[in-house]
């Protein structure tokens, strides 16, 4: 038997009401492993969708939301699905506007050890985003056992964490 392990429906303009029927696939598929839905106009509520799917999907290793009007909520939604995804190694999100949701995605981080690639580019990412991203790249450094950094940087970046503990709490809060 045929299984389908990529999907390209990049350019469809496929809209908001796509992203259930979508996001049902992405639940029941055992072989789907790249979906590109790059460009389809998705928004906020496709966008959560395609995140409920991906949370319990288990052969996803790349998937492309880039240029579909996602907003907060649904890089909210991918960054919980993230926490529990273990199988995504690829996740392109470029050209969306993410707004507070680049800091929960950045925090995923620090949970998921599946992810090798994030594209963000042209997404106007939280400088406080910035700065969880580093921390978690620093933590997963040190957790593959490679090299501390130079102890004056360490203190630098531990200095920042304080203040990016107080600004992650303002932007959940807010």
């Amino acid at each position: 038997m045929q299984t389908l392990l990529q999907l390209d429906l990049q350019h469809n303009n496929l809209g908001p009401g796509a992203g259930s029927p979508l996001a049902d696939a992405l639940r029941m598929s055992s072989t789907l492993q790249s979906p590109n839905l790059y460009f389809n106009d998705l928004q906020d509520v496709g966008g959560r969708a395609m995140a409920e799917g991906l949370r319990v999907n288990t052969t996803i290793t790349t998937l492309d939301l880039s240029e579909n009007s996602l907003e907060a909520n649904a890089i909210q939604a991918l960054a919980v699905a993230l926490c529990n995804n273990t199988t995504l190694r690829i996740l392109r999100l470029s050209d969306n506007e993410p707004g507070d949701g680049s800091v929960a995605l950045a925090r995923a981080m620090h949970v998921n050890s599946s992810l090798d690639r994030m594209k963000l580019s042209c997404c106007k990412v939280h400088a406080v985003a910035a700065e969880v991203f580093a921390d978690a790249l620093l933590q997963q450094h040190l957790a593959h056992g490679d090299q501390p950094v130079p102890q004056q940087r360490w203190r630098a970046r531990r200095a920042c964490a304080g203040k990016n503990d107080a600004a992650q709490h303002h932007v959940a809060d807010g």
